[in-house]
């Protein structure tokens, strides 16, 4: 890990967003992205504390990693480091909470009710 305390430059970043049954049940892993796609790069990309070309410091990585982990988006979060002749590569791989919720929703008079049961996105 010497380039911890190198300094050297961010040169790439790849973000590899997940969805909560990802690499688990494939059907339900189809279903989930029918009804919520996985987190898009560029909401991760926008949530990280460096960008490409800053400097990564111990710190920097610290922080990022645990604001991603506390965001209450990701169920995890994954950063790796990889140490290029001129600079650093850095990868993301989250994976979403389940932010679905199953109702179940009866009202109405005496001889009309209503009953409705759905999925609910709570993003």
């Amino acid at each position: 890990m010497w380039w911890l305390l190198a300094a050297l430059p961010i040169l790439h970043v790849q973000i590899i967003p997940r969805d909560p049954f990802a690499d688990r049940v494939s059907w339900l892993s189809a279903v989930y992205r029918r009804v919520h796609p996985a987190t898009r790069p560029a909401t991760v990309r926008a949530l990280l504390l460096y960008r490409e070309g800053d400097t990564l410091t111990p710190e920097r990585l610290r922080r990022m990693r645990a604001f991603l982990e506390t965001s209450g988006l990701f169920s995890t979060v994954q950063v790796a480091v990889e140490t290029l002749v001129s600079g650093l590569a850095v990868r993301v791989e989250t994976r979403d909470v389940m932010p679905l919720s199953l109702f179940l929703d009866v009202r109405g008079s005496p001889g009309a009710v209503r009953r409705e049961v759905g999925l609910e996105d709570l993003n």
